[in-house]
């Protein structure tokens, strides 16, 4: 789910986006309709590039594809491979991921981490983690409790010690960094991680998650 709404967010061409996911997982428009409460005309529209939007967010179109998927059996092949999400935001505010994490349909989880509490998420704070704390330790005792650990990289020089460490992938991958995307980029090939980025301001990127 994760990996589709993030797809449609960044992509210039959102429609061509949940084209192709309808086809992979063998949605039809009528029954994606038919979940949305929307006339099929207007997803049919949408996805040919005669309509800027169907009037319904990303989260909620997105949700509404996997359940469907999910009843029709053929998410199956897909449900073993959630990518991480890489965000890169300026001047990061807690309050900006919270909202985007809500918009993409990934609820906040757990609380307290690292005497550091963010509005509910799970954070691993890579600044802290610079002063003797054991990463795989750490990480291994908070993936007990939840799979949908969020990792704020705020520098590039401990960002390949937390992932060569990581023994399941985070969902979503925040980088205060501005720099430390591009510098990390080649070590989340050489793990075999999924990458992505969105270079968007705060505006922007909530702009274009509000779709």
């Amino acid at each position: 789910m994760i990996r589709i709404a993030g797809e449609m967010a960044y992509s210039d061409y959102p429609h061509l986006v949940l084209k192709k996911w309808l086809y992979e997982l063998n949605v039809s428009v009528g029954e994606l309709a038919r979940r949305l409460s929307v006339h099929p005309e207007l997803i049919r529209n949408f996805v040919d590039g005669k309509r800027k939007n169907i009037g319904v967010k990303i989260k909620d179109i997105v949700r509404a594809v996997v359940d469907v998927a999910e009843f029709n059996g053929s998410i199956s092949k897909y449900e073993e491979f959630v990518p991480d999400f890489v965000v890169k935001v300026a001047n990061f505010d807690g309050m900006v991921v919270l909202d985007f994490l809500n918009k993409i349909g990934l609820e906040p989880v757990l609380g307290d981490v690292l005497d550091e509490m963010v509005f509910g998420l799970v954070v691993f704070d890579t600044y802290k983690l610079a002063v003797g704390y054991d990463i795989r330790a750490l990480y291994s005792h908070f993936m007990t409790y939840t799979d949908k650990a969020i990792v704020f990289l705020h520098s590039d020089d401990y960002a390949p010690v937390l992932l060569k460490f990581m023994s399941v992938r985070p969902r979503v991958v925040v980088y205060h960094n501005l720099n430390a995307v591009f510098d990390v980029k080649g070590l989340h090939r050489r793990l075999g991680i999924p990458f992505a980025v969105a270079e968007l301001e705060e505006e922007e990127l909530m702009r274009r998650l509000e779709f």
